[in-house]
């Protein structure tokens, strides 16, 4: 084989599969595999080049890249493994940016299928409004998503991550970031908002209040309901 990724056919019977590599100036040379990722035939990837620092990322499959992706983020998963992110700091073309890595991956020039953009970009847009609530940073009125409440990580006001890593498993627990749409008729942008003994958000629809049956809100314990209409 040339260097890079191949696609090899086996039988539904194969058990122990050996291939033989054929190195130039040298004899051949048998070695077992000890694993393999499988991907769907129509699988959109993402690859790294290098596990820290500044690294290229080559989708494979698809396009997804803007130039105004410059300064958005990025998160890429591989099984069994902590999930690593970095920041977009080049644009190359549609399918390669550079990405300045802040959190180590564990491989290089391995794709993976399970990827996200962060939601806030010169792409999707910024939030327009905020608040403090429970000890969270609340934003809310992105371009892209006007409806929608991000609210981060207890504690920790610039950490909008979803879940935490805990026994090999990505769990999402109690103090973890959140995402919710407010649920009306009609899609308004949230103007304002406020954290007092509830969180109420403004609307050019009305108002809404936050709350919970518990002591504070949760990615399971959240519920947006009208209090007034303009």
């Amino acid at each position: 084989f040339e260097p890079g990724w191949h696609s090899i056919d086996f039988s539904a019977s194969a058990a122990t599969i050996y291939i033989r590599f054929t190195f130039s100036g040298a004899s051949a040379t048998t070695g077992g595999v000890g694993g393999a990722y499988l991907y769907r035939s129509n699988a959109r990837l993402m690859e790294l080049s290098a596990v820290q620092g500044a690294v290229t990322v080559t989708a494979s499959g698809h396009a997804p890249f803007k130039s105004t992706d410059v300064g958005r983020l990025m998160r890429f998963t591989w099984p069994g493994k902590e999930p690593c992110w970095g920041v977009i700091t080049a644009f190359t073309d549609a399918d390669t940016v550079t990405l300045r890595l802040r959190r180590k991956a564990p491989y290089a020039d391995v794709p993976t299928e399970n990827w996200q953009f962060g939601k806030w970009s010169a792409t999707t847009g910024y939030p327009r409004t905020g608040a403090f609530f429970q000890s969270r940073l609340v934003a809310g009125n992105v371009t892209l998503d006007p409806q929608t409440l991000e609210m981060s990580q207890v504690g920790d006001l610039e950490n909008f991550r979803p879940d935490s890593f805990v026994s090999l498993v990505s769990q999402t627990e109690d103090d973890d970031a959140l995402s919710y749409q407010i649920d009306s008729e009609e899609v308004n942008a949230i103007t304002w908002m406020t954290g007092r003994r509830k969180l109420i958000v403004g609307t050019s629809g009305g108002e809404f209040v936050a709350e919970s049956q518990g002591a504070s809100v949760t990615s399971t314990d959240i519920s947006i309901t009208p209090h007034s209409d303009v």
